[in-house]
């Protein structure tokens, strides 16, 4: 029995635009993970990845050419409209094939997903067990109820199995089946945004997380689990040294919720760099009360450049009472202060129009920026994400269209109108550019980062003078504001 992995985030715009200048940098571990897993248990498995395509035509053709028996697709809520379509194309091409459905928005809405009269099964929280026992239950005419962690439709009724355990050794995991991925060596060609030196790529170190941020969970405690499920250092350290081996991978990002979150262990895999002694830089998520000045210098001397913070808002009364952030201000100011220190370079992830935000509350959130000064900003409209105890407090209130839910303004203020969250957002951008400190540490971060992207320029010269720009902006806000201008032009040609 053959399955077809499927990774709906169709892409196509930008290429379609300007030729292949942008696209998605992040392949997805996801399906990778399931891959090697499926390949570990003698699955005839293949891989395919919209983020490069088009238009549906590929995908179709794509299928047709490999006429699997199972369709598998997992999927973000940010592109399930993408998920629901991937399936509806997998069932007019193969009208015979079993279409099952996973990932963070099925999981969050499971009943939802399995209505989907294109959807025949749908994995609850963790894939690799279940969805293996579920081929092997199929190709043999076993009993389905008897597969642990699924939704199924028989006769018209749904029906949902108990929850599987989730799995407490990740070392049995086989490493992501990245040889599967038929647009794994266009991730790797690709230059990446500041600071990551080509090659580059992700990795993740465990699974679950603790914390209860009302914007996360209780989603990612579904998929994953509360406690912390920890890959040894040693099984890291193999798949990073697979890496830089054999795709000679430069930098990489640990893609974990909170990477910091168990010290002991980050030393280790530390130690481990230092041993092996690559030229290696990577960066990791972090959250500002688990990031201590001993471990932050340690991360430094193993080759980390980059600590990503979900600072979110400003304000302690957001922090506290719309987000559930479980940190103070004081411990946003310390990390900061710390990543200074150390000579790492920072960056706050930031929510403008969360529940209760004001134009008080998102000038609280100007003012830590300010104060902070991190190296980069990664400013978001606040979206609930389905499933949320956010998503739960506020869908009354949201935009029906799945589609404009994601724009600004998808989550409805009393006080405060898209445009005037879109002005706001403009204000922190242009006062984060305005305060900023130009260290030591950063300006070698970008002599490393342009010698990087200039021994590439001829492949594709366009490109890589956006990159620079890009990088450019981050410094000016003349520069900030002619792209943003630019942007908006493109997206009302191309949208």
């Amino acid at each position: 029995m053959k399955i077809s992995l499927v990774y709906p985030k169709l892409g196509g715009q930008f290429k379609k635009a300007i030729g292949s200048i942008m696209g998605s940098y992040d392949p997805p571990l996801g399906i990778m993970y399931l891959g090697g897993f499926l390949r570990k248990h003698r699955i005839d498995v293949s891989l395919i990845d919209l983020s490069f395509s088009g238009n549906w035509n590929q995908f179709r053709d794509e299928l047709l050419k490999n006429k699997p028996d199972i369709v598998g697709i997992s999927t973000l809520s940010p592109f399930a409209e993408q998920a629901f379509l991937a399936a509806s194309v997998a069932r007019r091409a193969l009208p015979n094939c079993k279409i099952v459905m996973g990932g963070a928005h099925p999981t969050a809405l499971p009943q939802e997903t399995i209505k989907s009269p294109d959807v025949d099964f749908m994995v609850v929280g963790e894939g690799e067990i279940t969805l293996t026992e579920l081929i092997k239950t199929l190709e043999r005419g076993g009993k389905i109820s008897e597969v642990k962690g699924i939704l199924y439709k028989e006769n018209g009724k749904v029906f949902q199995t108990p929850l599987r355990e989730y799995i407490q050794n990740l070392d049995e995991i086989p490493f992501p089946a990245r040889d599967l991925l038929p647009t794994w060596e266009k991730y790797l060609s690709q230059t990446q945004f500041f600071p990551y030196l080509y090659p580059y790529t992700t990795i993740m170190g465990a699974r679950g997380c603790p914390f209860n941020c009302s914007f996360c969970q209780p989603v990612l405690r579904k998929l994953f689990g509360q406690r912390i499920r920890l890959r040894s250092p040693q099984n890291i350290i193999d798949e990073v040294e697979l890496l830089v081996e054999k795709y000679k991978i430069k930098s990489l990002f640990f893609f974990d919720d909170t990477f910091t979150a168990v010290a002991d262990w980050v030393e280790k895999i530390c130690d481990g760099f230092l041993e092996k002694k690559w030229d290696l830089k990577w960066g990791a998520n972090s959250r500002v009360n688990t990031l201590s000045y001993p471990l932050a210098e340690k991360m430094k001397k193993a080759g980390c450049i980059y600590v990503s913070f979900g600072v979110e808002s400003g304000s302690q009364k957001i922090l506290d009472e719309s987000l559930n952030k479980g940190i103070t201000l004081e411990q946003i100011i310390n990390a900061f202060d710390v990543c200074k220190k150390v000579g790492l370079l920072s960056s706050a992830s930031l929510m403008v129009g969360s529940p209760g935000d004001t134009r008080e509350t998102i000038q609280e959130t100007i003012s830590l920026v300010k104060e902070i000064k991190p190296d980069m900003i990664d400013v978001h409209f606040t979206t609930p994400t389905p499933g949320s105890y956010m998503y739960e407090r506020v869908k009354d209130t949201l935009i029906t269209s799945q589609k404009e839910r994601y724009k600004v303004g998808g989550l409805k203020l009393p006080n405060l109108s898209g445009k005037d969250l879109e002005e706001l957002e403009e204000k922190l951008q242009i006062e984060w550019r305005k305060s900023r400190e130009k260290r030591e540490y950063y300006k070698t971060a970008v002599k490393n980062y342009l010698l990087n992207v200039f021994s590439r320029f001829f492949r594709n010269p366009l490109k890589h003078f956006i990159l620079v720009t890009s990088l450019m902006a981050e410094n000016n806000v003349i520069i900030y504001k002619l792209l943003k201008l630019l942007k908006s032009i493109y997206l009302k040609l191309f949208s």
